[in-house]
């Protein structure tokens, strides 16, 4: 029933989605891709970083700023990265200075593909990785910048 447009959304199937534009049906398809990996939760496939880096983090900053949720949010914007229609992880941008996400070395346009060889797939796999660095667990995250795959290994103090 939603609105695209002036056409109205009528039918959702795991592949097309129908559309009602006056008195005519269109229907859109999601083109098929072997890209990406289906199961949320198996390794990148074939990931081989080009650039690998330790940076250590201040384990009291990690937890001041991930205690308060409206604040790491207003922080930086991140949102799911679709490629071919298969979600890769999840884009950071409006990175805010001095802001976590900018001491954990990430840039704009970064893509956070996995944490500790684990698909970033879902909301819950983002609470479960700010769960993580709360713990004060070494961790791993493996990024797409600038097309190219990088590895962040992260250790607390």
């Amino acid at each position: 029933g939603d609105m695209i447009g002036s056409a109205k959304l009528i039918k959702i199937t795991r592949n097309t989605a129908t559309l009602l534009s006056g008195d005519r049906e269109i229907t859109l398809k999601v083109k098929a891709t072997m890209e990406g990996s289906l199961l949320p939760n198996a390794p990148a496939a074939g990931m081989n970083p080009a650039y690998s880096r330790n940076l250590t983090l201040n384990r009291r900053t990690v937890n001041e700023n991930l205690s308060d949720l409206k604040s790491i949010m207003s922080q930086a914007i991140v949102r799911p990265s679709l490629n071919e229609g298969v979600q890769e992880g999840y884009i950071v941008s409006n990175i805010a200075p001095n802001s976590l996400y900018e001491k954990m070395g990430l840039q704009n346009g970064d893509i956070v593909i996995d944490i500790n060889n684990r698909r970033l797939q879902s909301a819950d796999d983002l609470l479960q990785m700010m769960n993580l660095m709360q713990s004060g667990k070494n961790i791993a995250l493996n990024i797409k910048r600038n097309g190219k795959i990088e590895a962040i290994n992260y250790s607390f103090y």
